[in-house]
């Protein structure tokens, strides 16, 4: 089993409870990947990764969701991104970064990104955009807002 420091969350945690699919979470801060986590995991199985290089042979198996950081040690998150687009082109794909970079933006929407949620996120954002992009709980495609920017506190 891999831990923590490994760069994959607690795999017991993943194999609990009934669930409405898979998200594979990447991102370099082991602290958002819990948050994503508690937010999640209770309507979805979550795995995460804290690197793309621990995250590429996981892009092998089936998921319903991939929420990725645009920061990340080495391979960044838009190659990260492209990657997975190559291997599984009809799987959603949610950013969620603290970079609100518009350039960076449009080329995460370009590259094949469903959603852009920017750092810190609002709790309900989030359920929001996973509920829409797993078609979970959402019996019509609510307002399609690709990208959420949230000002500066």
């Amino acid at each position: 089993m891999l831990r923590h420091g490994h760069g994959l969350d607690d795999m017991n945690a993943e194999e609990t409870g009934p669930l409405h699919g898979w998200i594979l979470v990447v991102d370099d801060d082991p602290a958002q990947c819990r948050l994503v986590r508690r937010v999640l995991g209770r309507e979805y199985r979550v795995r995460s990764a804290t690197s793309a290089g621990e995250a590429l042979p996981l892009l092998d198996s089936s998921w319903s969701l991939l929420i990725l950081d645009i920061h990340l040690p080495g391979t960044g998150g838009l190659e990260l991104l492209r990657a997975a687009r190559k291997k599984h082109p009809g799987q959603p794909v949610l950013i969620l970064s603290g970079d609100v970079d518009m350039d960076t933006v449009r080329e995460a929407l370009a590259s094949g990104a469903h959603t852009y949620i920017t750092k810190p996120f609002d709790v309900e954002d989030l359920q929001d955009a996973v509920s829409a992009l797993t078609g979970n709980g959402h019996p019509a495609a609510p307002e399609r807002r690709p990208w959420r920017v949230k000002p500066p506190a």
